[in-house]
């Protein structure tokens, strides 16, 4: 298409130049000559560039049919090595099994037995670590008691505790919370449980709130008690009694004596 167009040119370019000639007109009839030689230059040199990119597109096919070639040979070479390999690997492995058939026989009977002793003592020493942890978590749990049933509170005590805790600004401990923790389950054995039993798992803020309130702790003092906002506070108060009951308290106060109650 692209050299039609080049010889179309040429052939106007050169009626053009003719015309101007016969009419006198020489820089026209020099322009259309010289437009003339540069078609003719361009036609030549898209010629070139045509027969060297079909010689570049005949060496590549060539190349890739060679490749081609040498790519079909190596897997040739390469599969005939594979069943070599292959043949070799059978023969080995019948030989193999024909030489150690008896051995494994023989020995199959001693490593079973030998598996099933190692399972036994693999369980026996399980289950002997399993009680050991076991009696070193009753022993914990055993000095844990005697250390808190040692330094169990009075009610007296107690709200001295809190009071410290209110005066100097700061939250109870966690060795005071379980002081505090040991009293109420001490002294009020039901309440803990009852609630577990209305209310389901508590969580740690929710526990603490529970304790001051049976305690008897002025609700104005329990945010700071427990790290918390009266929002937080009153939200905790709200949420235990309506799971418990299945129904907004009235008021604060009615939450508060509920739980006051139990």
């Amino acid at each position: 298409m692209e050299e039609r167009d080049w010889n179309n040119r040429q052939t106007a370019y050169r009626g053009l130049k003719e015309l101007y000639e016969m009419a006198g007109q020489k820089d026209s009839a020099l322009k259309y000559a010289t437009l003339q030689c540069e078609a003719v230059d361009n036609d030549y040199q898209h010629k070139i560039t045509a027969e060297v990119q079909r010689l570049q597109t005949a060496y590549n096919y060539s190349r890739y049919r060679e490749g081609l070639y040498q790519s079909q040979l190596t897997i040739s070479q390469q599969r005939l090595m594979i069943a070599i390999s292959v043949a070799v690997v059978l023969l080995l492995m019948v030989l193999v099994a024909v030489g150690v058939g008896s051995y494994r026989k023989y020995k199959q009977h001693s490593i079973e037995q030998q598996a099933l002793l190692q399972a036994q003592i693999k369980e026996q020493t399980a289950e002997m670590e399993s009680q050991q942890q076991a009696l070193e978590d009753m022993q914990e749990q055993l000095e844990t008691y005697k250390d808190i049933k040692e330094r169990l509170l009075d009610k007296d005590d107690a709200h001295k505790l809190i009071e410290r805790c209110i005066k100097t600004l700061r939250s109870p401990s966690a060795d005071e919370w379980n002081l505090l923790e040991a009293f109420v389950v001490h002294s009020y054995p039901n309440f803990l449980p009852h609630l577990l039993e209305l209310v389901g798992k508590l969580n740690e803020t929710e526990r603490q709130t529970v304790i001051l309130i049976k305690l008897g702790v002025p609700k104005g003092n329990i945010p700071q008690l427990i790290a918390r906002s009266s929002s937080a506070v009153a939200n905790i108060r709200r949420r235990l009694y309506e799971k418990a009951l299945g129904e907004q308290p009235a008021s604060m106060d009615v939450a508060d004596t509920w739980l006051e109650s139990l």
